[in-house]
């Protein structure tokens, strides 16, 4: 993240941008007299019992709402920035429950953060905030006496509320009047706590470093295949040669690449002059039937991406026929992915689906069936033959 701050801009501005990204709150700590910071993260399970729990004995609601379904969004678009490319982006997340609730209505949010650099970070920041928007949140506000003095924004509290049916509701102060001594009562408002919800599609990664330069591992999930007549073409090369088309996986999920050896029988083998770079590889969690050249039903093609992988944005008609865009490899059928979205679930919906691409043939595909993401990643040899009968032997 790289925020600037504008001489034209107050401080507060700034110190807000920071909450607003971090999820977090800043008050003055009234032992210190220093500003603090506390990000909203999700509570240890064995903390949870060490809150202050606030009932009918020290406390009385004053008010407690929640939206309705009308006023819950489904879906977020998160605009960040691409410094490689230096231009904005956007990444979406929806909610397809929700969505089905509200009768196939998208209800849409925009949220800017351009001072996001990376794309999962933005991605991940736009499930955050689908899960907040996507949920009915108890909002309220109560009076206590001075037990809650602890309590500072940010603070978390369990709330306990029979009239409302309300137990074991874990909330977190977003105001706080402290009142006098003499009047013995302390205003707080207070949200329901989002952490609590349940995990996201991501995971926390472990702590603690982990040496990446292991030694090397066996390639066993790869692909082979010739490179169509259009892609060999596209590159500038004579389009009635011969050249590989490898789809590798990576066996570890961090390596950078891998080493490709090949040679024309008898010979002995040559190593590529470049590093191998991995395709992306995933998963289609649903039978993917027959369909038309252009499949628009928007439910049938559901995938199961691999990790840190970076979706494809949306094409247009010419992005797809010109430079051959967003393509993926199934069973020896090509597709180009003109629209698509994740899931707060993170799986992949696949919206509209171009298939049979570049003369392969269109076939049904069973469950599991792999999903490689060739336009993210794909290895070819810059040598490359003369169609003629020949035997190449490859080794990765």
């Amino acid at each position: 993240m790289s925020l600037l701050w504008d001489r034209e801009k107050s401080i507060e501005s700034l110190i807000n941008e920071i909450k607003r990204y971090t999820d977090s709150s800043i008050y003055m700590d009234l032992t210190t007299g220093k500003y603090t910071i506390k990000p909203n993260r999700k509570t240890p399970p064995e903390e949870i019992g060490g809150l202050l729990v606030l009932d009918k004995h020290n406390c009385k609601v004053e008010t407690i709402s929640s939206p309705s379904l009308d006023e819950l969004v489904n879906e977020v678009k998160v605009i960040w920035t691409d410094l490689d490319e230096r231009k904005e982006k956007t990444v979406q997340v929806q909610e397809l429950g929700l969505y089905q609730a509200q009768d196939k209505e998208t209800i849409s949010v925009e949220v800017n953060y351009k001072a996001i650099n990376d794309g999962q970070l933005a991605l991940k920041l736009a499930t955050r905030d689908l899960k907040g928007l996507s949920y009915p949140l108890k909002i309220g506000a109560l009076e206590a006496n001075r037990v809650a003095y602890s309590l500072s924004p940010g603070g978390k509290f369990v709330l306990n509320w029979e009239p409302d049916g309300i137990y074991n509701l874990v909330c977190i102060v977003t105001a706080i009047s402290y009142g006098t001594p003499r009047d013995n009562k302390i205003v707080i408002d207070f949200i329901q706590d989002i952490s609590e919800l349940g995990e996201v599609f991501y995971i926390d990664p472990a702590t603690g470093f982990t040496p990446i330069n292991t030694g090397a591992e066996i390639v066993d999930n790869y692909v082979l295949e010739e490179i169509p007549y259009w892609l060999n073409k596209a590159a500038g090369e004579g389009p009635e040669d011969y050249r590989p088309m490898i789809m590798a996986e990576d066996p570890t999920g961090t390596s950078k690449g891998f080493n490709l050896f090949y040679k024309e029988d008898p010979a002995t083998f040559v190593q590529n002059n470049s590093v191998g770079q991995f395709c992306p590889v995933g998963r289609v969690l649903q039978a993917y039937p027959r369909t038309g050249p252009v499949d628009t039903s928007g439910n049938l093609l559901l995938i199961q991406p691999p990790e840190n992988w970076l979706p494809y944005e949306d094409a247009t008609d010419d992005e797809i026929r010109l430079s051959g865009v967003n393509l993926i490899y199934m069973n020896k059928e090509l597709m180009a992915i003109k629209s698509s979205q994740i899931l707060a679930s993170g799986l992949l919906l696949v919206t509209e689906v171009w298939r049979g691409a570049l003369d392969t043939t269109i076939k049904e595909h069973p469950v599991n069936s792999e999903v490689w993401f060739i336009s993210s990643g794909v290895t070819t040899t810059k040598e490359h033959w003369e169609t003629q009968p020949l035997t190449l032997t490859y080794r990765l």
